[in-house]
């Protein structure tokens, strides 16, 4: 019962998002983690939402991603 409540919780399933996300984006662009998320060594250099653009193809239903990568790490 507790497993039932505690992945219903809203914030496991932003958490799971973000890590399906991660993990795709990673096996896409063969990027590093520390290029997508903020680290230690470079503090201002990490992904954020204006890196991200969707773009609607001519198809109604299709859309385009694209992804600005800050810096190859």
């Amino acid at each position: 019962m507790e497993n039932a409540l505690i992945m219903g919780s809203a914030t496991n399933i932003e958490n799971a998002l973000q890590h399906c996300l991660s993990w795709t984006l990673m096996m896409y662009t063969a990027i590093r983690p520390s290029s997508i998320y903020q680290v230690s060594r470079y503090p201002g250099w990490y992904a954020r939402y204006r890196d991200v653009r969707l773009k609607r193809t001519a198809d109604i239903t299709g859309f385009q991603v694209e992804f600005t990568v800050v810096a190859w790490k």
